[in-house]
């Protein structure tokens, strides 16, 4: 036998407790389904506490609508809905149909629960619309500040009555510059400024850029619009600095006279160099007591004679001559004068000419205690700066005037023109013929690349004396009135010259004188001078002589002259309207010999003239005839 409960109610086989009717039941007698999950009388399942369930557990409603454990109805898939079945967010709060997300009122808003309006705009959370990037804007859509200030289309801010402002909010204009709220113009750190940007007092005055006040010229003034220096010292209407009370000063801020003379901070006079002075001029000490000339305090005595207090004024002093004494706190300082140098009881010169004070073309000059810089003639300045005097521009007669003037540093050199020579003080005209050379006895050296150097020079001078001796030989010898060595280069040594005839001889060929050099070097076996023996050149020859040609080598005319060449000379001619020996040519004026028609007008112009009939006449201005002007009625 199996025994039974001890309640006697009926069970399963495996003992399980079950209805009258066979239902399984819990140990409590609730109805449970087949598995044992509990269920209500009618079947339907149920928690624990008897609250009623989905199959798979979740909670419902009576009538086994699911819910949330709150009793908050949900979709078949669990998502909330309104009790009347709307659906919601997770939070509760409602969505469309469609699952969109709205606000409480339902008005849609973003995935992220931003609010927008019906037509899907973003709006603030308050409804105001707001640009996609949530900046918000006006109800028309126009873009605002985060506050609320209204922004141009392009986002920069604007007054509420649409001026632009600047990012922090402060007004400009059209064109973006910074005004006051009242729309003057001001700086760029807001102070503000006249229409053409002189800065202003609030109120429209003019300033200075640190604000302070000025006059319409911009000119500094005190604050009751009296002018005042940069500093703002008041000065008078005029400008001039005054003091405090308005009494005058210098331009140093030092107080003077109403007439002008120094005086002390205290209205007593002074010297320039403000030594106090007495009233009537008498120099005295910074206490006001009188000094003699040279200084030295007095007393006032009868007679006015020098005191000696102090060690400064005992016998003999105890400093250099060349020194000052001061008696400071009973110590006695001796120092040297400007220009000395030393312990003050022993003071020498300093020689400032050592270290090159003056320009390298000026002079220094040495003095006890001072020194002087002097240009050196030709130049001209203070000593210490010192140009060169162009002698041909400040004294356009320095030369005679058949002479050119050619500056040069610290001088100048009076020239002949080309075909001309200096005979005693003026310049000659001259037959001139080129010669060339060889001294094949004499090694050509580096050095006579300088014509500048000792041995050119020397060498030039032994050939021109050479030279000038071989023509002096010649039926011409009178007539030879200088040589020129123009080079002297390589090849044994090499010499081109030029040698100078007077003008009046005018037998004188390059033929002749060939002919009669060669009988004289031949006659002296080919030497020249004492001891310089020719070599042969071009052709074997030993000499070459011939015409120079001046037109070529220098033009010596003017350029408004033609040059001839000449056998020994050359002929220079003016043009045609110039006037002159052809060396110098001047314009002539046509137009002073009245070369044109009573009714012409003549125009002079170098080295031409031009005539041109008057208003009202025709012809070619040497010939002009009027023309009729017929009136019709």
């Amino acid at each position: 036998l199996i025994p039974g409960p001890t309640t006697g109610d009926p069970v399963t086989p495996s003992r399980n407790p079950v209805t009258p009717s066979g239902d399984p039941v819990t140990p409590s007698r609730d109805p449970v389904n087949p598995s044992r999950d509990p269920v209500t009388p009618s079947g339907n399942p149920v928690t624990p506490s008897r609250d009623p369930v989905t199959p798979s557990r979740d909670p419902v409603t009576p009538s086994r609508d699911p819910v949330t454990p709150s009793g908050n109805p949900v979709t078949p898939s669990r998502d909330p809905v309104t009790p009347s079945g709307d659906p919601v967010t997770p939070s509760g709060n409602p969505v469309t149909p469609s699952g969109d997300p709205v606000t409480p009122s339902g008005n849609p808003v973003t995935p992220s629960r931003d609010p927008v309006t019906p037509s899907g705009n973003p709006v603030t959370p308050s409804g105001n619309p707001v640009t996609p990037s949530r900046d918000p804007v006006t109800p028309s859509g126009d873009p605002v500040t985060p506050s609320g200030n209204p922004v141009t289309p392009s986002g920069d801010p604007v007054t509420p009555s649409g001026n632009p402002v600047t990012p922090s909010g402060d007004p400009v204009t059209p064109s973006g510059n910074p005004v006051t709220p009242s729309g003057n113009p001001v700086t760029p750190s807001r102070n503000p400024v006249t229409p053409s940007g002189n800065p202003v007092t609030p109120s429209g005055d003019p300033v200075t850029p640190s604000r302070d006040p000025v006059t319409p010229s911009r000119d500094p003034v005190t604050p009751s619009g009296n002018p005042v220096t940069p500093s703002g010292n008041p000065v008078t209407p005029s400008g001039n600095p005054v003091t405090p009370l308005g009494n005058p000063v210098t331009p140093s801020r030092d107080p003077v006279t109403p007439s002008g003379s120094s005086v002390a901070p205290s209205g007593n006079p002074v010297t320039p160099s403000r030594d106090p002075v007495t009233p009537s001029g008498s120099s005295v000490t910074p206490s006001g007591n009188p000094v003699t000339p040279s200084g030295n305090p007095v007393t006032f005595t009868p007679s006015v004679t020098p005191v000696t207090e102090g060690p400064c004024f005992t016998y003999p002093s105890p400093c250099h001559s060349e020194a000052t004494c001061n008696n400071i706190s009973g110590s006695i300082i001796c120092t040297c004068k400007s220009g000395y140098t030393g312990n003050g009881t022993l003071c020498t010169d300093i020689n400032e000419c050592n270290s090159n004070p003056c320009h390298e073309k000026g002079t220094c000059r040495n003095f006890p205690g001072h020194f002087t810089c002097t240009c050196d003639s030709g130049f001209t300045g203070n000593g210490t700066h010192c140009i060169d005097i162009n002698e041909c521009t400040v004294t356009p007669n320095v030369c005679l005037k058949s002479m050119m003037c050619e500056n040069t540093l610290g001088g100048y050199d009076c020239k002949c023109r080309s075909g001309r020579v200096i005979v005693g003080n003026i310049c000659k005209a001259v037959k001139t013929y080129a010669g060339r050379l060889s001294i094949k006895n004499l090694q050509y050296r580096p050095i006579y690349n300088n014509s500048q150097s000792k041995e050119y020079i020397e060498l030039s001078n032994t050939m021109k004396h050479a030279i000038r001796e071989l023509y002096q030989n010649t039926s011409y010898g009178d007539l030879v009135v200088d040589v020129l060595i123009n080079r002297i280069y390589n090849g044994s040594i090499r010499v081109d010259y030029d040698v100078m005839f007077n003008s009046t001889a005018t037998n004188i060929t390059a033929e002749s004188l060939n002919t009669e050099l060669g009988q004289i070097v031949n006659a002296a076996n080919g030497t020249v001078g004492n001891s310089l023996v020719l070599g042969q050149i071009e052709g074997g020859r030993l000499f070459i002589i011939e015409d120079k040609d001046e037109c070529t080598t220098a033009d010596p005319c003017d350029e408004n002259a033609v040059c001839n060449n000449t056998d020994g000379s050359f002929v220079c001619r003016c043009h045609s309207g110039f006037s002159g020996d052809g060396l110098i040519c001047t314009d002539i004026d046509e137009c002073s010999t009245n070369p044109c028609h009573e009714n012409a007008t003549c125009e002079n112009f170098p080295g031409n003239f031009s005539c041109t009939c008057k208003t009202s006449y025709t012809g070619n201005g040497t010939h002009c005839t009027g023309t009729l002007n017929y009136l019709y009625f």
